[in-house]
């Protein structure tokens, strides 16, 4: 993770001293990313705005020291989505039972986002797990949600043979009842109900 760059640049510093074939590549969250243009213009740049789910790396301006680390031996910096660093803490939770910070599972993101840099053997450095509650449980709500919601997508998806069907050709493996029945738990309660024609099957209400 890379915030002000004292950890990414003091754990390059050690890496490159020890190991200078290793690749250190660090990872920001996108919406607070302060170092490629930084690194770009060859002096820190201070950004605007550093609205981000991951708090703890979002710094407006890279920090004067760790800059000339950072710049010496980081070899490259990539940024990641909001919804990627939500993947990278739910896989985290969920795989590997750990609870993770945004922020501190920035490099999880990194490797979601861009797989290419997922070269055997890689480490992925986990800083910090000082998490929202009330954040952690509204991700863990829509990872729920969207689960509900493939789940009967599937269901649904395996009742018709065609998935690019007219209601005047529904046909449904049960009865037309049955049928009606699943298409009004399948669709949103705001959408519109189904009523039995004698002509075509079914009609809007």
């Amino acid at each position: 993770p890379a915030g002000g760059g004292g950890l990414i640049g003091g754990i390059a510093a050690a890496v490159k001293a020890l190991r200078p074939e290793v690749r250190v590549i660090g990872v920001q969250a996108e919406q607070a990313a302060a170092w490629p243009p930084s690194l770009a213009a060859g002096t820190p740049v201070r950004l605007a705005d550093t609205r981000t789910m991951a708090d703890g790396i979002a710094v407006a301006e890279p920090g004067s020291v760790p800059f000339a680390h950072v710049t010496a031996f980081v070899d490259e910096m990539v940024t990641v989505r909001e919804q990627t660093l939500s993947r990278a803490l739910l896989l985290c939770l969920e795989r590997m039972k750990l609870v993770v910070e945004p922020a501190g599972v920035a490099a999880v993101a990194g490797l979601l986002e861009r797989p290419d840099l997922l070269v055997s053997p890689t480490v992925a450095v986990l800083s910090g797990g000082n998490i929202d509650p009330l954040l952690l449980l509204q991700l863990m709500t829509l990872r729920s949600v969207c689960l509900a919601l493939r789940l009967k997508s599937a269901r649904f998806s395996h009742r018709l043979r065609d998935p690019v069907v007219s209601f005047s050709k529904l046909k449904m493996t049960t009865n037309r009842q049955s049928s009606t029945r699943l298409w009004k738990n399948w669709l949103p309660r705001k959408s519109f109900n189904l009523r039995r024609n004698s002509e075509n099957g079914f009609s809007r209400i």
